[in-house]
């Protein structure tokens, strides 16, 4: 075949390709790049020789331009909003660290809003346990809870009166309590949603539940497979909310292990 010809074939399977270009059109998009390469390699001139420049040069920037599209691009965002899920269970052993410091000057467990100094107690806190975004706290269905991150969070405290969350009054003793964190918009900032307690129980769920933002909240017991417990432990089964709940990363934390 003829340099101009070559250069010719490559326009057309280009052309005919680029719209088809996440299917059989890939294929042609090859070929026509490799038919304008050889075309200016046998030394095409004239018109046909742009020709052979924009099969050799557009169909590989149509194919990765494709490419970017259809796989790179939704990788990125499932890589960020895993890092977002890694990041809502640290915030979460950073509020285990918050109660345990609250518990221990208190002699009660604590709730965001006390946690992070938005609610003052007497005596006062010498520090802030929790950082300035848990102070902004938005409503739920089951009370108020923070954004942090790209999820939300929420504390409950277990009394023997039933589970006590943020504007409720925490009675002396109540050392009992659970924290949720899952996506402020499901799909978008992450899937997966987690709970963890004093033990350092760590649990996640698919979120098949669909807990998003303030229309989907978890309840207090929503992850708990046996509420009336003497302590609120957390295991793998089926939580209140009927839906399966499983150890964060498949195994228990050191501290949940020594607290058995």
């Amino acid at each position: 075949m003829t340099p101009p010809r070559l250069a010719a074939a490559a326009v057309l399977l280009a052309a005919l390709g680029a719209p088809w270009a996440a299917g059989w059109g890939a294929l042609a998009l090859a070929l026509g790049a490799g038919l304008g390469i050889a075309a200016l390699l046998r030394g095409v001139g004239g018109p046909a020789r742009a020709g052979a420049w924009g099969a050799a040069v557009g169909a590989p920037l149509a194919l990765l331009t494709v490419f970017t599209l259809k796989a790179a691009a939704p990788n990125i965002v499932i890589a960020g909003q895993k890092a977002a899920e890694r990041t809502a269970v640290s915030t979460l052993r950073t509020l285990l660290w918050a109660q345990d410091t609250f518990v221990a000057g208190y002699g009660r467990a604590g709730l965001i809003a006390e946690l992070s100094g938005a609610r003052p107690v007497q005596p006062p806190l010498e520090a802030e346990l929790l950082r300035t975004p848990f102070r902004a706290l938005v409503d739920t269905p089951q009370g108020a809870a923070a954004d942090v991150s790209g999820y939300r969070f929420a504390v409950f405290v277990r009394t023997p009166g039933g589970a006590i969350t943020e504007g409720g009054e925490v009675p002396p003793g109540a050392v009992d309590w659970i924290a949720y964190a899952w996506p402020t918009k499901q799909g978008a900032t992450g899937f997966a949603a987690f709970c963890i307690n004093r033990f350092e129980d760590i649990l996640e769920t698919t979120n098949d539940q669909a807990y998003s933002g303030s229309d989907r909240a978890p309840a207090w017991d929503a992850c708990v497979v046996d509420p009336a417990a003497a302590d609120l432990r957390l295991a793998e089964g089926q939580g209140g909310d009927g839906h399966a709940w499983r150890r964060w990363r498949g195994k228990q934390t050191r501290r949940a292990k020594a607290a058995e």
